[in-house]
């Protein structure tokens, strides 16, 4: 949706996807419901595994704790000029 459209604010493509699922057959929304259903078996078999064991294994065959997490930080706040004060 927002390819096509690219000046829609998120609510109203969020609109404009939900008029679209709704807009849909049965028959053409059970293909996204069953892969809903797969993907919730995995999630759930992934945290029993993740409690029992500590980790889960990946689709590729690694330890899920194999992978660092990459942490999103706010860029620092830089100064265009320095800061100036009254003290001589």
């Amino acid at each position: 949706m927002l390819r096509k459209e690219k000046n829609f604010s998120v609510v109203e493509a969020m609109k404009a996807c939900g008029t679209a699922w709704n807009a849909l057959q049965e028959a053409d929304k059970d293909k996204y419901h069953k892969m809903a259903a797969k993907d919730a078996e995995r999630f759930k078999a992934q945290n029993e595994e993740l409690k029992e064991k500590g980790y889960f294994l990946l689709e590729d065959g690694s330890k899920s704790t194999d992978h660092l997490v990459k942490i999103k930080r706010k860029p620092s706040f830089k100064q265009d000029k320095p800061i100036q004060t009254d003290k001589v």
